[in-house]
């Protein structure tokens, strides 16, 4: 599988109002969890596009590791405006694939994207029967189904009802694609877990 033709978007451009802050600047030990997630991306060898608020965008930029693609979108917007802004920013003559992340998910293990792309369809993985993230998308369903909807449309479409029918589910074995940080009790939760659990390690080669 092509590194270069698989492209990772990270959607970050949310208010975050239960943590308090934006997801992508919450506190995670002595680094921020955007840094955090950046770090679980790289094991993957593949670009990234964050799409992020203003706000967010301007204090990520303060910082040396900062990621090179980040592209504003509305905070206010609904998920899914995010989700086109983020497409419509991507070069569309070599990508093959995306995969969504949402920002307050995990990263999983690279086995996981690794499962995901070579099914070459729209499709989640499964952890203890529970559908999560990352959602892979063919570019040939984003060709189809997303890159002629108008960013700001009336029907306010949901990327996970227009998936819906078509959609397939992998098993795995990370519990993070099924993990979304929401709350800081959630965020103290998963931390726990890891310093119990030692992290999960995975072998695999990167995608």
């Amino acid at each position: 599988m092509s590194c270069t033709r698989h492209h990772i978007l990270v959607l970050a451009a949310g208010k975050g109002s239960r943590m308090g802050v934006p997801k992508a600047l919450m506190r995670v030990h002595d680094m921020l969890w955007w840094q955090y997630q950046q770090q679980r991306l790289a094991k993957l060898d593949m670009p990234q596009t964050w799409v992020v608020s203003k706000a967010v965008k301007t204090t990520i930029q303060q910082h040396k590791d900062a990621p090179s693609q980040l592209i504003e979108a509305d905070e206010n917007a609904p998920m899914f405006q995010s989700l086109l802004t983020g497409i419509n920013s991507l070069d569309h003559t070599t990508t093959r694939g995306i995969f969504v992340l949402p920002v307050d998910v995990p990263a999983p293990m690279p086995s996981v994207w690794q499962a995901l792309a070579l099914l070459n369809a729209v499709a989640v993985p499964q952890y203890n029967n529970h559908a999560g993230h990352p959602i892979y998308l063919p570019w040939n369903f984003v060709q189809q189904e997303l890159l002629n909807r108008q960013p700001f449309s009336s029907d306010k479409p949901r990327l996970d009802r227009l998936v819906a029918p078509i959609l397939k589910q992998i098993k795995v074995g990370d519990p993070d694609t099924t993990t979304n940080l929401n709350t800081p009790k959630e965020l103290e939760l998963w931390l726990k877990r890891q310093s119990i659990q030692g992290g999960i390690t995975d072998s695999s080669t990167p995608v």
